[in-house]
């Protein structure tokens, strides 16, 4: 309630900054209050700098209290990978899918390898998914399983 407090009074002091309409949408979000975002959100007309993110939280709000609205909300959003992102159940594809947009995304790196380590740990997919999370986090990948052509470019960890 707090933070709902304070998006509303940075609202009220900047009409039609986006950030903190933003804000509220997500407080009320969190608080379980999905029917007064829907409500809230199709009052505004959000700039294309920032519609997909309104929809973005327009779609999690309606799978939650109008199911039948969600196919239509995720098609407004205009970014493939965000729309991805709302349309795709959490799981294996979700990765799959982020990966597809976002190559290099730390979470869904970390997820695939996690489970492509679970299921199987002699995936040729492997190679790959180490080699990109070595540029991006190279301290999370082991050793073994860093690119030796990267190897004097990334930090030793400490490993052998």
């Amino acid at each position: 309630d707090d933070a709902l407090a304070a998006a509303r009074k940075l609202e009220a002091a900047h009409p039609g900054y986006e950030q903190a309409q933003l804000l509220v949408l997500r407080s009320l979000e969190r608080l379980g209050r999905h029917d007064e975002v829907l409500r809230y959100v199709a009052g505004l007309s959000p700039s294309p700098v920032h519609a997909d993110a309104f929809a973005e939280v327009q779609v999690r709000c309606a799978r939650a209290t109008r199911p039948a609205e969600v196919a239509r909300l995720a098609a407004a959003i205009v970014s493939p990978f965000r729309r991805a992102r709302c349309t795709t159940p959490p799981g294996p594809e979700l990765h799959r899918v982020i990966l597809e947009h976002q190559p290099y995304d730390h979470f869904a790196l970390a997820g695939a390898i996690h489970l492509a380590s679970r299921d199987d740990p002699a995936s040729p997919e492997l190679e790959s998914l180490y080699a990109r999370a070595a540029l991006v986090a190279p301290e999370d990948v082991p050793a073994d399983r860093r690119p030796a052509h990267l190897a004097g470019l990334l930090p030793h960890t400490g490993e052998p």
